[in-house]
């Protein structure tokens, strides 16, 4: 991962997951059915062959919104 067409690409897939927009899965639905989540990546780096670190943000909340 050295392009900045990855780092979009995953930049992307956390902003579709945040939105809910993503494939409809039983795990996601499951876990959303308890809990609201919201991660934003803050960092993103290359690290070896094919792989990456991921900084991320973030908060869990449930569904009345309590940290």
């Amino acid at each position: 991962m050295n392009s900045a067409n990855d780092v979009e690409l995953l930049r992307r897939v956390y902003a579709l997951f945040n939105s809910r927009d993503i494939e409809r899965r039983s795990y996601w639905q499951r876990l959303w059915a308890i809990v609201d989540p919201h991660v934003e990546p803050v960092g993103i780096s290359p690290h070896g062959e094919g792989q990456v670190i991921l900084k991320v943000h973030q908060v869990v909340r449930d569904l009345n919104g309590n940290v």
